[in-house]
């Protein structure tokens, strides 16, 4: 998968989410980053159904997050997660 693809994914999870302050991406955002792209299923679908009862967003994070823990490689992974915690550790977040 191509690393625009990851950025694709990260505008999802934002929107998923809701959780960025001032429309900046902050420490709630590269929580749930971390999840999808690191933690298990259960736990990201566990966070997702903190932020929302739609079974249709739900399943629609069950079918991504299968897609990215299948197709994505470790170092997308690495890349996507690095960048998130640069932009959180930045002033912008401050």
């Amino acid at each position: 998968m191509k690393l625009v693809a990851v950025f694709m994914l990260f505008g999802g999870i934002a929107m998923l989410s809701q959780s960025s302050v001032g429309g900046k991406i902050c420490s709630p955002v590269a929580d749930d980053v971390f999840l999808f792209t690191r933690g298990s299923k259960e736990a990201y679908i566990k966070l997702v159904k903190k932020h929302t009862n739609n079974q249709k967003i739900i399943e629609n994070a069950e079918k991504l997050k299968t897609c990215v823990d299948m197709k994505l490689t470790e170092e997308e992974k690495d890349a996507a997660f690095h960048l998130v915690k640069k932009i959180n550790d930045s002033k912008v977040c401050r």
